[in-house]
């Protein structure tokens, strides 16, 4: 597959210098996401402290409605320039290269040391017992070797903090197959018309201006199924061995609205995007519309039951608040031409820091949990601890060296 083949006519040699940060910041993120967890008044996580705050759920809450779903689009839109790039079989090559190998080498190294980590911790906190107790019994059920039940593929959680990888690889996989069909069958006009409506460009406006929309329909429809039993601030996350097939469909929609999104005619409106326009975009998502989400989901909390009616509402505005908030964050991303030193090494150790520092954040909030200290100030020395160990892991066991270039790091 070619450029040609996609019908778009953008510069495959162009570098997003923009979105490759912001990428990087979203991978960071989880790390203050899985930091302050111990801090919130949940007490679902595995170490739960008894001083806790109802603003470190807000924080939550915020990082949680919209870091992973921005980072499904940027993968997706990333896939279309190495589609562009190295064509298609080269796709393949560098998303293997790129996911499934530093997943099945996290799988071997850093997912056993996090699940035992998870199950230790857990037994010392009973409240968070009931969390886990879900690993737990995979646990056990392994060692007994007894058969699992047709639930446990979808609801046991092995891959912890890697599902987004596990995800991605089943993604890249319909995606390569898709596109190998469409090539196979490029003269069936139902195949080329399918294709134009999920992974492949079209140069027509009306196909683009209907994708997006359905995707952004289809992405709410989804959306709605994790309301139906407790009302759910951002998405539901599925580490299981099978994704549940609503979550993965998400994602999924999200993934294709970055294909969609790589598109000469929609990357150049966005880069006329002003900064007043899209920094007004960016403040106006955190300050005033994700409070209406909070306010939304908050009262929805309080029904008795939710209905269709009250799944929808919470839906949409949810989607609205992450389109506009996406669409700004790229409109930015795109409007950085040049690199620095800074960002190079955010973007570059991201990867490897976010996949390591599950475990270390379990060991420092289990520390954390025997001292009565402040809130602020435990909640600051897990976090700076964990980010001064898994940066100093990188920067002088993995930077430079094999384990580097492994993970993507490219060779200056």
């Amino acid at each position: 597959m070619n450029s040609k083949t996609l019908d778009n006519k953008m510069d495959s040699k162009q570098y997003f210098y923009g979105l490759d940060y912001l990428r990087a910041i979203a991978m960071l993120l989880g790390i203050v996401l899985h930091g302050v967890f111990s801090f919130s008044t949940e007490g679902y996580w595995i170490v739960n402290e008894k001083n806790n705050s109802e603003y470190i759920n807000i924080v939550i809450g915020f990082i949680h409605s919209f870091r992973m779903q921005f980072f499904f689009v940027l993968s997706g839109f990333f896939s279309i320039l190495i589609i562009q790039r190295y064509q298609l079989n080269g796709f393949l090559k560098a998303r293997v290269k790129r996911i499934v190998l530093p997943f099945l080498a996290s799988i071997a190294t850093v997912l056993p040391i996090t699940l035992v980590l998870a199950v230790y911790f857990s037994s010392l906190d009973e409240p968070s017992v009931k969390a886990v107790g879900e690993l737990q019994l995979y646990i056990q059920d392994a060692i007994r070797i007894r058969p699992w039940i047709l639930q446990d593929i979808f609801s046991v959680e092995i891959f912890a903090h890697l599902w987004f990888l596990w995800y991605l690889c089943w993604i890249i996989s319909i995606h390569y197959l898709f596109s190998w069909i469409l090539i196979k069958l490029k003269n069936t006009s139902i195949i080329r018309s399918i294709g134009k409506f999920s992974f492949i460009q079209s140069s027509n406006h009306l196909f683009i201006v209907m994708k997006i929309t359905g995707l952004i329909i289809l992405t709410t429809y989804c959306h709605q199924f994790m309301n139906l039993s407790r009302p759910s601030l951002g998405a539901d996350t599925s580490a299981g061995l099978v994704p549940v097939p609503y979550v993965f469909g998400y994602y999924l929609c999200l993934y294709l609205l970055g294909c969609a999104l790589f598109h000469k005619t929609i990357i150049d409106s966005l880069q006329r995007i002003k900064p007043i326009i899209y920094w007004t975009m960016i403040l106006s998502s955190i300050f005033i519309l994700f409070p209406i989400v909070l306010y939304v989901y908050s009262t929805e909390l309080n029904y008795e039951y939710t209905n269709y009616v009250t799944t929808l509402i919470n839906s949409s505005i949810q989607s609205i608040y992450l389109i506009v908030f996406i669409t700004a964050l790229f409109a930015y991303g795109l409007s950085v031409k040049s690199s620095n030193a800074v960002f190079t090494y955010l973007s570059q150790s991201s990867y490897f820091v976010y996949i390591i520092h599950l475990p270390i954040v379990f060991f420092l909030q289990h520390i954390s949990v025997q001292f009565d200290y402040p809130l602020v100030l435990k909640m600051t020395l897990v976090l700076l601890m964990t980010i001064i160990i898994s940066f100093g892991m990188y920067h002088y066991l993995v930077r430079g060296k094999w384990v580097g270039y492994f993970l993507g790091e490219r060779k200056v």
